[in-house]
């Protein structure tokens, strides 16, 4: 990934995670612990959009792994009512980001929910 957003064929703006926003669309990156993307225009090709940005429950200390990606798959799975299922590909499947330990704060535990496709793009949007 380089600095000037090009990775696999797609060129955008390289962003941290906690700069996503609710219709941003962006290349999915691989690997457990992601900081960085590229954020892309959703007129074009990508694999993924954000569909809900949601706080998780507060706690004043973190509550372990395991909790706090439950919570985002739960807050994730009960916001997926926001995406037109019409507009999505065979294999397309909800994803998302959630904080760990080191980024934790109770007052800003945010999951950033994301539809995302492996076997073709998504061109637009994909939210109702």
């Amino acid at each position: 990934l380089g600095d000037d957003g090009a990775f696999l064929g797609y060129v955008g703006s390289v962003i941290d995670i906690t700069d996503l926003e609710l219709g941003d669309c962006f290349t999915e990156p691989s690997g457990d612990l992601v900081e960085r993307l590229v954020r892309v225009d959703c007129a074009g090709p990508h694999d993924a959009e954000v569909y809900a940005v949601v706080k998780l429950p507060s706690s004043p200390t973190y509550p372990g792994d395991d909790t706090v990606e439950s919570q985002a798959d739960q807050v994730c799975t009960d916001a997926s009512t926001a995406i037109d299922d019409s507009l999505l590909p065979g294999s397309a499947t909800i994803g998302y980001f959630f904080p760990a330990e080191e980024n934790w704060s109770s007052d800003d535990a945010t999951a950033w929910c994301y539809i995302a496709t492996d076997d073709e793009p998504l061109v637009g949007s994909v939210r109702r």
